[in-house]
């Protein structure tokens, strides 16, 4: 049995423009996370307002989430997505509208979860939501509509 694990390394667009709004979102997420996991003790570093709960969905939450991740692999996953495809796609289409795609995916991605847990598993409705994966999502399916025609160069391992 193989198994085949591909990661993004570059793409070939190249970009002129330095993406503020791609590495304002990476450091803003590295930096949420740090003071997530390593917070001093008091009432004001309460984090966990900032998770999507599907069992009681808030607007506000369902962007907020996207910032906090659990674990290292999980951060460094999303951020090297974020990262490599969300440059050029930011010069693509303005830093606001990258930003809007941002958070509406990201809002999207914690309504489709909500949704799909009701549907098929209501008993999980209890448990938060927390990651960037489905503003991640969002970013990758941008990619593939505006820069169908660039090649991604990937790195590989097979066991």
């Amino acid at each position: 049995m193989y198994f085949f694990y591909y990661i993004p390394v570059g793409l070939d667009v190249a970009t002129k423009k330095r993406p503020f709004v791609t590495y304002f979102l990476a450091v803003s997420c590295v930096i949420v996370y740090l003071l997530y996991r390593y917070r001093p003790i008091g009432p004001w570093w309460d984090f966990t307002l900032l998770i999507f709960q599907p069992g009681a969905p808030a607007a506000a939450t369902a962007m907020t989430h996207a910032f906090l991740h659990g674990g290292w692999f999980h951060l460094i996953g999303n951020l090297v997505y974020l990262i490599i495809f969300g440059r050029p796609l930011e010069e693509r289409l303005g830093s606001f509208r990258y930003y809007v795609l941002f958070t509406a995916s990201a809002a999207a991605g914690a309504y489709t979860h909500l949704v799909l847990t009701a549907i098929f598993s209501p008993e999980y409705l209890q448990y938060g939501v927390i990651g960037a994966s489905g503003a991640t999502s969002g970013i990758l399916g941008a990619y593939l509509v505006r820069l169908h025609f660039s090649r991604v160069r990937v790195a590989y391992w097979i066991f």
